[in-house]
């Protein structure tokens, strides 16, 4: 019995000691099956078919590897008791779903990965309490958009990899915040080159000029521009785009303000320098839908309706005007047609001259055969007066009659 008393308050002992330094008892816990090492504060749980994120962290986690489980939402609170966190790495998961205050306690995060996951959204408020965040790789993903106000307050974000989803167009306003960006990856997207991407294109030359490095952003609608780099196209091929801001009209509608009479579905707008007839009603788009990675689609897949992009809401159009190599093919027209006729002239006057020496070198032929054939005459004229003569002196003068 004095045995069993002695336990009782032992246990007593141990637990009145963990709640009065619990936060040294739980600084030392380690999640099943993970491996933790307090030297590095690196908490290493890849690869364990996890379906959330565990519970048990040591709080002085400094690097969390959660890769390659079958995580498949982050909500919020996820990563409660870890605010020490500089590194984190979701990669390889299921990830559809981040709640808006998913990392809300993260305010020393760093890096974050996020690739090769199903993302198909990111919330504006996502990062917006990791003002340190340096590294953030989004990679294979199914994102079609980025919203506004996503990197809102990140001057320290300096890499951002984007490849390998669905987005279509990227506005100006959402990377204008990135002044420290100098590494970003924006290829094997489905862009539209079309008026939405122009303040982008503006954006991304600037970005250049400063010694950003990109790679190369290729189009993929219109057809016409399908497989262009984004970087080589002309700058006044945007000339007919026009920001919304300048057009209250559509600054008032959620969608694009038709011609009067013209019935347009939000969001949906006529091609580039069409412009549709009162009356007719504008045919709505059909949206494209990123694929399912379930069915062995891949992520950011598109499946588009039609093989040209319709405008961007934010854009009207301008009166359409020739295109640079119409211009550029007229002014070669009128400089060829200039030359052409300059040699022609000239051709012109050399044959003339030709006509003029071959006349003057007849005439002067023709004066010369007449010469010849005076001197073969007067040559006759003598021979015969020769002859004339020796046969008058043969003949007697004047002979005596008999």
């Amino acid at each position: 019995m004095a045995k069993r008393t002695a336990m009782t308050i032992g246990d007593w002992c141990t637990l009145l000691s963990c709640l009065l330094v619990g936060t040294s008892c739980v600084a030392h816990g380690c999640p099943d099956d993970c491996v933790c090492r307090e030297d590095s504060h690196f908490v290493n749980c890849s690869s364990l078919g996890l379906s959330d994120v565990p519970g048990n962290l040591p709080a002085d986690t400094v690097t969390l590897s959660l890769q390659g489980n079958d995580i498949a939402e982050i909500r919020a609170g996820s990563f409660a008791g870890v605010e020490a966190l500089r590194a984190l790495d979701l990669s390889d998961n299921r990830i559809h779903s981040i709640d808006a205050n998913a990392f809300g306690k993260l305010s020393k995060l760093s890096h974050l990965n996020l690739s090769r996951n199903r993302i198909r959204e990111l919330h504006g408020e996502t990062l917006r309490h990791s003002p340190r965040l340096s590294r953030l790789d989004v990679t294979h993903n199914a994102l079609m958009a980025l919203p506004l106000g996503l990197f809102h307050g990140l001057r320290d974000l300096s890499r951002l990899h984007l490849r390998g989803n669905g987005l279509a167009s990227l506005e100006g306003g959402v990377v204008h915040p990135l002044v420290g960006l100098r590494d970003l990856s924006l290829a094997d997207n489905p862009w539209e080159c079309d008026c939405h991407l122009s303040e982008m294109r503006s954006w991304l030359e600037r970005y250049s000029h400063r010694g950003g490095a990109v790679d190369e952003v290729r189009c993929s609608f219109p057809r016409s521009l399908k497989d262009r780099s984004l970087a080589s196209l002309p700058a006044d091929i945007f000339s007919e785009c026009a920001p919304l801001r300048e057009n209250p009209a559509l600054a008032s509608s959620p969608g694009v303000a038709a011609s009067p009479g013209v019935a347009a579905s939000p969001g949906v707008l006529p091609s580039p320098g069409v412009v549709p007839s009162p009356g007719v009603a504008a045919s709505p788009g059909v949206a494209a839908s990123p694929g399912d990675p379930e069915q062995g689609e891949e992520p950011g897949a598109l499946v588009a309706a039609a093989d040209d992009a319709a405008d961007p809401p934010f854009c009207t159009v301008r009166p359409k005007q020739p295109p640079v190599n119409v211009r550029r093919a007229v002014g070669t027209l009128a400089v060829a047609g200039v030359v052409c006729g300059i040699t022609s002239l000239m051709m012109v006057v050399a044959a003339v001259y030709g006509c003029l020496y071959a006349a003057m070198m007849s005439r002067v032929r023709g004066g010369g055969g007449g010469g010849d054939e005076a001197r073969e005459r007067q040559s006759l004229a003598m021979e015969a007066s020769e002859e004339a003569s020796e046969e008058f002196a043969k003949e007697p003068l004047n002979p005596s009659p008999a």
